[in-house]
């Protein structure tokens, strides 16, 4: 699943002990069971969330792995980046707020500043508009504002989904948004319009279900689950059906996000020890690491 920075440093015990059990089952073979892609065809760029510099801040990458660059450096958590339709720009939650800058880190601005929590920003295909979480663990909801810090309106506050819907992502004909609730008792993944209304529950198993992300054509999901003990990344239709598990490692797989093209899919394992950032076809083939980028990487989001 993706998680802030804070939630993550909660959850790492957790994943070491779901690791060694994973371990007593299934053995030791943590390598890529497929022929690793062409790195260096890869285009565009990937964001992502490191702590390497002592403090949880944002990075950019060319999806070959060349040009890695710092771009924040606040002593604020800089957390959950999310590009712009254009590639011009990042919105990014930093402490408690939701900032817009540059895609070269100049040009920071507050975009949303309240006492409560914000996180997970993401952009309407039109550039005009920004969801995102209000809130905190156990009290999660949608809202929506304009990019200049108008129209601010909150999605889910008065729904039945109030206090338990997290990680909006709009899809690309700007219609609905993907979300994840524990709702009906379990964390799922489910799809509403813009105004909030026609909610559908997209996945319905035991396992967490999150962190879903649209494929380009608006056709596929790819999401998170824990549904076979530890988190791997899946694929299904928008309406749930033609599910297919894209990973099986026995460590944790999340965070999925599509390449421009649609053909490839970068997530976060933590198959290496730590979490880093790789790569795959949209079938699941040819799982391989981006280099330089091992700096224990989270939350990437993939533009042109």
């Amino acid at each position: 699943m993706r998680y802030r920075a804070s939630e993550r440093r909660k959850l790492a015990l957790n994943r070491l002990c779901t690791f060694v059990t994973a371990l007593m089952v299934v053995g030791c073979d943590l390598l890529p069971r497929s022929p690793s892609i062409q790195i260096e065809a890869l285009k565009g760029r990937i964001l992502f969330v490191s702590h390497h510099s002592g403090n949880f801040d944002i990075y950019r990458i060319n999806a070959d792995g060349s040009d890695l660059r710092q771009l924040t450096t606040s002593p604020a958590t800089d957390d959950t980046p999310a590009w712009s339709p254009d590639g011009q720009q990042i919105a990014f939650s930093s402490g408690k707020d939701i900032q817009i800058m540059n895609a070269d880190g100049s040009g920071q601005f507050s975009l949303v500043h309240t006492a409560e929590d914000h996180s997970y920003p993401s952009w309407s295909p039109d550039g005009q508009r920004i969801a995102f979480t209000t809130g905190d663990i156990g009290n999660y909801n949608i809202d929506i504002i304009n990019v200049d810090g108008s129209g601010l309106t909150h999605l889910t506050a008065a729904s039945p989904f109030a206090g338990n819907a997290r990680n909006p992502v709009w899809s690309p004909n700007g219609q609905q948004l993907a979300f994840m609730s524990i709702r009906d008792g379990n964390w799922e993944i489910y799809i509403m319009a813009t105004d909030g209304s026609g909610a559908t529950r997209i996945t319905d198993h035991p396992g967490v279900d999150g962190d879903a992300v649209w494929s380009p054509d608006g056709r596929h999901l790819a999401f998170a689950s824990d549904r076979e003990v530890k988190s791997d990344i899946y694929i299904s239709d928008v309406d749930g059906t033609g599910m297919k598990r894209l990973t099986d490692d026995p460590r944790n797989d999340y965070s999925p996000t599509w390449s421009p093209d649609g053909q490839y899919i970068a997530f976060v394992s933590e198959r290496t020890g730590g979490p880093n950032i790789f790569v795959m076809k949209a079938d699941g083939s040819g799982q391989t690491r981006i280099p330089d980028a091992d700096m224990e990487g989270t939350v990437p989001a993939w533009s042109r």
